[in-house]
């Protein structure tokens, strides 16, 4: 279903909230706007429905709505609800579903947009309802690596653009896809390893200044396998079917992540990633050996050990990967020891990508 309604979180997503400022909202003595929000949301009300939703336990909901007038939010938004006015709190999902029934909006008609992962992402995708995470500072992720939310943004310039080229699929989605084309468990857990080594690459990517789309680079490397085991799918036809897959489900980045993450037989232009979240998936799959993180060296051997009939090709396009592995290293600053080693401490849960 596509999104009718957008439903933003108002602290330190519409406006900045340091915790020094007890009360009310409305008595609040700084407003203040976070940057770019007021014009974006501005530009996504004329085709979406807009409304706020607060954790603010204190303020009703007619006074958040003066608050965020005062803050530069004027004839936005149709309603403002807060935990006060609902006699609920954001940690429930039933939070969300009031706020959908109050509305008179289906959960799958509607996107939450904020900035805490528990109370804005979790809580929301509990509910049904899809979700865009605002993440400033490109270093905020659960332990588990595992982006819930179909969209990620670090600069509110970038939501309405987001907004228009779609929201990606859910992990739920992609797990129902993974299943249908008949993955095993072993390919299953190769790709969620895949899928946390490159989110890991792409937040990086952004808090350097390089702008990708976390998301799609996350959902592209959880599905890149996808055809692997497909009845359909063949050693040669890898990734070709793939992408055919996912054209047919009407995501054609993905398609494209999925249909460029071989290395071809003969490396050329029209088979080669192009793209940094192509890069970045492509690369990722090429540290991750099984379910285990290895260096580039050790997954092309693992690779012409498994598929000894294919070494020639392997061996001719490890110059080209080598490429691929020196432009994202200058990207992150980083020699293929200190990756390895940043990759290592995130995925034990021991570090955050900073």
């Amino acid at each position: 279903m596509d999104i009718q309604v957008v439903l933003f979180d108002i602290g330190n997503t519409l406006i900045n909230d340091d915790h020094t400022q007890p009360g009310k909202m409305i008595d609040w003595q700084r407003l203040e706007p976070i940057a770019d929000a007021p014009g974006a949301i501005h530009t996504i009300s004329r085709s979406k429905a807009c409304f706020a939703a607060s954790n603010a336990q204190d303020s009703m909901g007619q006074e958040a709505s003066r608050a965020l007038e005062k803050a530069g939010y004027k004839h936005i938004f149709r309603d403002i609800f807060t935990s006060r006015s609902l006699g609920l709190t954001k940690d429930c999902p039933e939070f969300y579903t009031e706020i959908c029934r109050l509305i008179g909006f289906p959960p799958a008609a509607v996107l939450m947009v904020g900035d805490d992962l528990n109370l804005d992402v979790a809580s929301a995708v509990e509910a049904g309802i899809k979700t865009c995470f605002y993440n400033p500072t490109m270093d905020r992720v659960n332990a588990a690596c595992l982006p819930l939310q179909n969209g990620e943004f670090h600069h509110f310039a970038d939501l309405p653009g987001l907004l228009t080229s779609g929201i990606h699929p859910s992990i739920e989605t992609c797990l129902v896809w993974l299943v249908q084309s008949g993955v095993s468990q072993g390919v299953l857990q190769h790709v969620m390893m895949v899928a946390a080594v490159a989110y890991w690459i792409a937040l990086r990517f952004c808090r350097s200044g390089t702008k990708v789309d976390p998301i799609l680079i996350h959902r592209g490397a959880l599905l890149h396998d996808i055809d692997i085991l497909h009845p359909a799918s063949s050693r040669e036809a890898h990734g070709k079917v793939g992408a055919a897959i996912l054209i047919e489900k009407g995501y054609p980045a993905i398609a494209e992540i999925i249909r460029r993450h071989v290395p071809p037989s003969t490396w050329s232009q029209e088979l080669a990633p192009q793209t940094w979240a192509q890069k970045i998936v492509f690369y990722a799959d090429k540290l991750v050996n099984h379910q285990r993180l290895v260096t580039l060296e050790e997954r092309m051997r693992g690779l012409m050990e498994r598929y000894p009939a294919n070494r020639e090709f392997l061996i001719e396009s490890t110059p080209q990967i080598e490429v691929v592995q020196k432009e994202i290293l200058a990207v992150l600053g980083m020699n293929s020891d200190d990756l390895h080693l940043a990759l290592s401490t995130f995925i034990k849960g021991r570090a955050l990508p900073g």
